[in-house]
C-alpha cells in the first residue's frame, strides 16, 4: 500500500512538471503569455521577426514573456510559425526570440512540430535596420 501511494505521489508530481508555465530568458523566470485585449494587438500588416538566436545587444526590448504553438498533425513548420507569429501578434511583440523548433507525438503524428520562444517588444532599435536581421518573418 505504501509502495502504490509512493509511485501515485512520483507521477502527480512529474506530471506537474511537464506542463511548465514559465521558462527562463537572461536568467529571468517568464510566464507563458495571454492575449491582450483586441485594440492592444500589433497589427496583422505588420510582420513579426521570429529568430532561433537573440537582438543584437543595441537593440532595446521588453520581454513580454513566452509564446507556444503547436501543431497536430505531421508537416513542415509553416503553419507553426504563422501561428506563432498571430500569438505575438495578439500580445503586442514585435519579435520572437531564442525560438526553438521541437517535433512531438501528437494524436494524429509521429512528429508534429512545435515551437516555443520568447516575445518581446522593442523599445529602440539602436541605429540597427531590424528588417535585416536573420530570422523568419510572418
Amino acid at each position: 500500500m505504501r509502495i502504490a501511494l509512493l509511485v501515485i505521489f512520483a507521477a502527480a508530481a512529474l506530471a506537474g512538471c511537464a506542463g511548465s508555465k514559465t521558462t527562463t530568458y537572461a536568467g529571468e523566470n517568464i510566464e507563458l503569455l495571454r492575449p491582450l485585449p483586441r485594440e492592444q494587438w500589433t497589427p496583422e500588416s505588420q510582420l513579426i521577426l521570429m529568430t532561433k538566436g537573440d537582438l543584437p545587444a543595441e537593440v532595446k526590448f521588453e520581454v513580454l514573456g513566452e509564446l507556444r504553438a503547436n501543431q497536430a498533425v505531421h508537416g513542415d513548420t509553416t503553419r507553426v510559425y504563422a501561428s506563432l507569429a498571430a500569438k505575438a501578434r495578439q500580445v503586442g511583440a514585435d519579435a520572437v526570440v531564442k525560438v526553438k523548433v521541437k517535433y512531438r507525438a501528437a494524436a494524429f503524428a509521429f512528429a508534429a512540430p512545435s515551437l516555443s520562444g520568447v516575445a518581446v517588444k522593442i523599445t529602440d532599435n539602436g541605429g540597427v535596420d531590424i528588417k535585416k536581421l536573420e530570422g523568419e518573418w510572418k
